[in-house]
């Protein structure tokens, strides 16, 4: 079976099933995308090969458990769905391959979302990483609010005003991607992005210069 159909498989039954088919999932993405997400992800618990991908008794397991407190216990989950997103981004082109593996994203961010709360450091990157699965899904309103709870939690996450603007942009609305861009720079005025954004939108620089997420 191919690696990326092996995937879906356990994507799909992952989610309904713990345990053992949740770490063969592990087992995969440890191998070939461990360079591809946050070195902490190394330091999660259940990681198959604990003395090459570290183990969840080391001692920078530990540290993190701290610095990601209330959540570390469940942030495997997250870069499970890490994983399926470089993965669908990346390296599928299956559409309905693909979409399976959004679907897990969202679903792997609701888990830790739901088990933990705002405090969490991760909490915007984790609700803006689930409105770039869902806006790839189609699901624009449930993308919206993700990208709005990030804000709510950090009013200064530069990700998800150029999420947000892109999306009115798209939808025609240039006024308020402008307005949203303004928006940000009061509360992040030194964010380059966020400047080369606005030039974009106001026919200052060619569109396409600002770096994004998986496009939405």
């Amino acid at each position: 079976m191919r690696v990326t159909n092996r995937i879906a498989l356990l994507v799909a039954t992952a989610l309904v099933i713990p345990g053992t088919l949740a770490d063969e999932v592990d087992r995969v993405w440890a191998k070939r995308y461990a360079n591809h997400l946050p070195e902490w992800c190394k330091y999660t618990q259940e990681l198959p090969d604990k003395s090459v991908h570290g183990a969840y008794g080391h001692p920078l397991s530990k540290t993190y458990s701290v610095v990601f407190a209330p959540a570390w216990l469940h942030l495997h989950h997250y870069c499970r769905g890490l994983s399926w997103m470089y993965e669908a981004s990346k390296v599928v082109n299956d559409e309905a391959v693909r979409r399976g593996l959004y679907a897990g994203v969202v679903a792997e961010c609701d888990y830790v979302l739901e088990r933990s709360d705002d405090t969490l450091v991760l909490a915007p990157e984790i609700h803006y990483k689930k409105g770039i699965a869902l806006m790839t899904l189609g699901r624009r309103m449930e993308a919206v609010e993700s990208f709005t709870a990030a804000l709510a939690i950090r009013a200064d996450y530069v990700p998800a005003y150029l999420a947000l603007s892109q999306y009115f942009e798209r939808a025609g609305d240039v006024t308020e991607a402008t307005r949203v861009i303004r928006q940000g720079l009061e509360r992040a005025p030194d964010a380059p992005q966020l400047r080369l954004r606005l030039a974009e939108l106001e026919g200052q620089t060619p569109a396409g210069t600002v770096a994004r997420d998986a496009p939405p």
